[in-house]
């Protein structure tokens, strides 16, 4: 009986040994679902961050390429902007009022944007543009700043429009509730990224809405400071002919301008004088064809005109003046010495004016000559 017993507990001990640990599989199942649960959270959750990352960047992008073109824009128009906002300083007169505010249209519509940039943000945000002249201490002339706020389309969260801020090229800023600004918001106010920089839109004529963007254009890109055409170019650019203009005068501080091929110009004033080379030329051109010109004889030292002068004051020498052709008087010829005839003519020859070769004249009475002896003759019906 014993051994039958002691058979049994052998035989029960290896089944128990045998038996799967069921609670342990099941449990470490569950974990293993949970783990994956929560990768596939972490994994949904860093795409969606990569997606909105990139929504931020296109709207960024987008932002900057029409603020930039903006900056352009008021830049190019800075002295009618002036005078439409500050009339006081205005020295250009007045001119065609320009848009204030203005939109992306306005760029567009101006040729500084393209026809397919579009109009609002990738949020359907609408980019406004306002200009304000800002009197600086110091200064004589107002300064130009400009504003960019978008309004309408669907607001962004404040996480948001600070990210965007952050991401636009120049003064990226945003419109947010002013309780939610670290430094103590106002209303009515754009913020730049971080909080690096403040403006009232009012002043701009625009209004501040939560949750859209905004951008500040300073005034150094207004005024021509950075503009890219203010470093004159050495060699032409096509696309871009801007670059080979200067837009102010140019001080040479008594230097020389050389080896110029021609000067183009409304008016040249010298205070000393104006010098051409031996066989340079003034010319008086009508298109391409120069009409008249004045020019240096070096071998006859002297001026050579192949035009008639017509002065309506005196005109006098130092020297002898004289003429292939005829000299008219309108009034009195006077000689302070002497008149003197080189030809000798005889009397009772025939003096019309077809045999003396004159063409000026026909009828010769009155014409006054000499004969050998210096007798003065007069000439009567053509002799």
């Amino acid at each position: 009986m014993f051994s039958i017993i002691q058979s049994s507990q052998g035989f029960l001990s290896r089944f128990i040994r045998r038996q799967p640990a069921r609670g342990s599989l099941i449990k470490d199942s569950i974990i293993g679902v949970l783990v994956f649960i929560a990768l596939i959270g972490l994994v949904t959750q860093v795409i969606s961050n990569y997606v909105t990352e990139l929504h931020y960047q296109t709207v960024a992008r987008h932002a900057s390429k029409v603020s930039q073109a903006a900056g352009k824009y008021v830049s190019d128009k800075h002295d009618a902007y002036l005078c439409q906002l500050a009339p006081a300083s205005c020295t250009t007169g007045t001119s065609t009022p320009l848009p204030q505010p203005f939109t992306a249209q306005t760029l567009i519509d101006a040729g500084y944007l393209d026809d397919g940039m579009g109009t609002t943000t990738v949020d359907r945000q609408v980019y406004r543009f306002g200009v304000r002249a800002r009197t600086l201490s110091g200064s004589v002339k107002p300064s130009l700043e400009a504003l960019m706020v978008t309004t309408g389309g669907d607001a962004l969260d404040e996480g948001a429009v600070r990210r965007i801020a952050q991401l636009i090229d120049g003064m990226g800023g945003f419109i947010s509730d002013p309780s939610l600004t670290e430094l103590g918001g106002q209303a009515d106010t754009a913020y730049g990224a971080e909080l690096s920089w403040s403006l009232p839109v009012t002043p701009f004529g625009l209004t501040a809405e939560l949750g859209h963007i905004a951008v500040a254009i300073s005034g150094g890109v207004i005024g021509g400071l950075n503009k890219e055409s203010d470093r004159l170019y050495r060699f032409s650019s096509d696309a871009h002919p801007e670059y080979n203009q200067m837009n102010t005068a140019i001080d040479m501080n008594s230097n020389n301008l050389n080896n110029a091929e021609q000067v183009n110009a409304n008016e040249v004033n010298a205070a000393r004088f104006v010098a051409l080379e031996s066989n340079g030329f003034f010319g008086w051109r009508n298109g391409n064809d120069i009409e008249a010109w004045l020019k240096w004889n070096n071998d006859k030292k002297r001026a050579e005109l192949n035009a008639g002068i017509n002065a309506e004051g005196d005109i006098s020498s130092e020297k002898s003046v004289s003429a292939a052709a005829d000299v008219s008087a309108g009034k009195l010829v006077i000689a302070d010495q002497f008149l003197y005839q080189k030809t000798v003519v005889v009397s009772g020859d025939s003096c019309d004016a077809v045999t003396l070769g004159l063409t000026s004249i026909s009828d010769t009475t009155g014409l006054i000559g000499h004969d050998s002896t210096g007798s003065i003759l007069t000439c009567q019906s053509g002799a």
